[in-house]
């Protein structure tokens, strides 16, 4: 399993922060280089923008009932 990681590209494993608004509050969220490409592919098959799949998954939450005080780590 460590070679996983190991052999991976380390920029993967770079953060990078974006800034966005989630219904109609900016915001920022850090994540790993490699989450925001999922998030890139999910949201390209769902054909929205990264922001509104993030603030479609928000708003998800919520009604669901979700403890979201720390969105990023949800």
């Amino acid at each position: 399993m460590c070679r996983l990681f190991i052999n991976a590209d380390s920029q993967l494993w770079t953060y990078r922060t974006k800034s966005l608004r989630i219904d109609g509050v900016v915001t920022s969220i850090r994540l790993e280089e490699f989450f925001w490409d999922i998030l890139e592919e999910l949201s390209f098959r769902d054909q929205m923008t990264v922001n509104q799949m993030i603030t479609k998954l928000y708003l998800e939450s919520l009604d669901a009932d979700h403890d979201i005080s720390n969105f990023t780590s949800f």
